[in-house]
Parts: structure tokens; C-alpha cells; sequence
């Protein structure tokens, strides 16, 4: 996506097999169990992802915000 976009990521995985930040954080999130969050640098949401099912909305979102903010 970096490359894509030139918006620098960091990714951090929740849950079992990453950062535990509880058993609601997917829930508070709104996010299920194999969805995705976006969040600016300034703590809004940016993207958001239910279910896994758009990732190429990751990508418009992240061109959309560069354009915005470079």
C-alpha cells in the first residue's frame, strides 16, 4: 500500500495473534474478526473495513487523503 499511495504505514495487528487491547477492541473498532481500521496520524478514523472484504478501499482512501494532505 505504501508504495501505491506515499502515505507511510504502520500496521499493528489486534487480538490473538497481535496487540491485546481486550476482548471489546474489534467491537469498539467496528470491526469483525477478519476486518481492518485505518487511523490518521491525528487518531480519525480514515478507512474502515468490516468484514476483510475491500482491501482495494485502503488504497483509494490513503490516495485520497495524500492528495488532500501533500
Amino acid at each position: 500500500m505504501e508504495q501505491h499511495s506515499g502515505v507511510p504505514l504502520t500496521i499493528r495487528l489486534i487480538g490473538a495473534e497481535g496487540h491485546d487491547f481486550g476482548p471489546s477492541a474489534a467491537h469498539l473498532l467496528g470491526i469483525g474478526d477478519r476486518g481492518a481500521v485505518a487511523v490518521r496520524p491525528d487518531g480519525h478514523v480514515l478507512w474502515r473495513d468490516p468484514t476483510g472484504r475491500n482491501p482495494g478501499g485502503l488504497d483509494r482512501a490513503l490516495k485520497l487523503w495524500a492528495g488532500a494532505t501533500g
